[in-house]
């Protein structure tokens, strides 16, 4: 069950760090 947590806790992480990376991406677009 722990080992399920976290897997889900590193999928959760990566999905944010995704976002993260988009959402940077959009910004740098906007400032060229």
């Amino acid at each position: 069950m722990e080992k399920n947590k976290e897997a889900l806790n590193d999928a959760e992480k990566k999905q944010k760090f995704d976002a993260f990376i988009e959402k940077t991406k959009n910004e740098l677009k906007q400032l060229y």
